[in-house]
């Protein structure tokens, strides 16, 4: 896995703030000159408005948001709970699942503000780290499956190709 402890640390605000938790400090990036990370704004940002008409908006998130916010929070504990452990070619597709999911959404929650806010240099530091991993990780996973393609080897997982077409929606 990901032997980070800056990257941990933010995944465990992510996981706070999707519970309703305030925002906080890092322990990593110093108690007293690191940006307090999460809380109620990060989180609305997380989960935008997907329409400009505020009815289809509030629909929308009536049925929807909590939904998302609790697949976001299962998939961060998840990889919490399994920090240790090296996800490698081969790797359980569950666990992959949710190291994207959980790193993706720790991007959304560092993402600069639409009002031209400066985002912190930890902040930053963070999603780059973040950015870095979900490369390597997607390189890691997809690069052989793409060689084996390439060389008219099929997957050992004969599913695994059903399931990247319906995720990609051309299947």
């Amino acid at each position: 896995m990901i032997p980070d402890r800056l990257v941990y640390e933010g995944l465990q605000v992510l996981a706070e703030m999707l519970q309703g938790f305030q925002a906080r400090r890092l322990p990593s990036g110093g108690v007293f000159s690191s940006p307090k990370l999460g809380g109620p704004e990060a989180l609305a940002a997380l989960f935008p408005p997907v329409s400009a008409d505020p009815q289809a908006v509030a629909e929308f998130r009536a049925r929807h948001e909590a939904g998302m916010r609790g697949e976001v929070y299962a998939a961060v504990t998840r990889t919490l709970e399994r920090w240790g452990h090296e996800c490698g070619p081969g790797c359980d597709q569950s666990h992959f699942d949710d190291l994207f999911v959980s790193l993706t959404n720790l991007r959304f929650m560092l993402r600069p503000r639409k009002d031209g806010t400066r985002v912190h240099d930890l902040a930053e530091q963070l999603a780059t780290k973040a950015t870095l991993y979900l490369d390597a990780l997607t390189e890691m996973w997809f690069q052989p499956l793409i060689r084996d393609r390439l060389n008219g080897i099929e997957p050992a997982d004969p599913t695994f190709g059903e399931s990247v077409n319906r995720a990609l929606g051309s299947g």
